[in-house]
């Protein structure tokens, strides 16, 4: 881990020289690391591990958007993917929280719904079917991270710089359903769709 001892600011520019020195050589570089930004930012294939074994290997990008199970879709992000546990019925994820319409899935008792902070938005309480309130809004510069409790779950939803509530204002979530993943609550392996 070449980076882990460098501050914030050393680090970042030490990143672009190293992706800057990889692209010059043309060599191949195995790189050791968990910090997941340095594998995200520096790397062509990323191999995810967990005690030794591999979970996923794939480029940043399909690791980031189609993780295959919920260790990496846990592992990867910052803030991670969040997660509800529900069912799938009547062409929806159902949770306590709400539901969802989703298209291609079969039924299933058991399963956990993953979404991304970015492929969420807050919205009026009347224009969705999964309700939260505000936990806490925090200016970030370029954007508001956004907590919602969802019953005994907590949401991060990444929102504009401008976007501000009051805690425990109501509130609801519009999902983007082209990105939303699903797993399976047992083993924790993505769910394609059909399945």
């Amino acid at each position: 881990e070449p980076l882990s001892n460098l501050d914030a600011k050393l680090r970042s520019f030490m990143r672009a020289e190293l992706k800057h020195l990889q692209s010059e050589l043309n060599t191949t570089t195995i790189y050791v690391t968990h910090d997941q930004i340095e594998a995200m930012t520096l790397a062509h294939r990323v191999a995810v591990m967990n005690k030794g074994v591999v979970q996923q290997i794939a480029t940043p990008r399909e690791i980031y958007d189609n993780p295959a199970n919920l260790f990496v879709a846990g592992f990867i992000g910052s803030p991670p993917m969040n997660t509800l546990t529900g069912s799938i019925a009547d062409g929806a994820f159902v949770g306590p929280e709400g539901k969802v319409a989703l298209a291609g899935y079969a039924p299933r008792d058991k399963v956990v719904f993953g979404f991304r902070p970015e492929d969420a938005r807050v919205v009026d309480p009347a224009t969705s079917d999964i309700r939260a309130k505000i936990y806490a809004c925090e200016l970030t510069g370029n954007e508001t991270i956004v907590t919602c409790q969802m019953g005994k779950s907590q949401i991060v939803v990444k929102m504009d710089k401008n976007f501000d509530m009051p805690p425990n204002a109501p509130v609801a979530l519009s999902i983007d359903e082209e990105k939303i993943c699903l797993f399976d609550a047992d083993s924790g392996d993505k769910i394609a769709k059909g399945g």
